[in-house]
């Protein structure tokens, strides 16, 4: 399974796509404000790590599903899709993760 960009390696190949020439105006302007929205672009993983003796989770950024979807319809050059992946980003709650291994997975919100 391949691993998910780094945040900064999203941005930087995003700001690489909105450069090409045929990127249409309002698809750039969109990814800038998608972008200004960070709770959708990025989520908080705790982690735990083995070797911590008091059980204090670490945590970890990564990359939302829904900026990986964003990215892979820009990739595509898919402007109907990258348009309501914008529309989805503006209306829809931050994602939050929380791993099962998590001491507190109980706490997660039902899906």
């Amino acid at each position: 399974m391949d691993r998910p960009p780094t945040y900064v390696a999203a941005v930087e190949e995003l700001g690489v796509l909105v450069r090409l020439p045929d990127t249409p105006r309002d698809a750039a302007e969109g990814a800038l404000r998608f972008l200004k929205r960070v709770e959708k672009c990025l989520y908080v993983v705790p982690q735990m790590s083995p070797a911590a003796v008091t059980g204090d989770p670490d945590t970890m950024l990564q990359v939302s599903d829904l900026f990986l979807r964003y990215l892979t319809a820009f990739r595509a050059r898919d402007w109907p899709k990258v348009s309501v992946i914008e529309h989805e980003a503006a209306t829809s709650p931050p994602e939050i993760k929380v791993p099962a291994s998590y001491p507190l997975a109980w706490l997660r919100p039902a899906s």
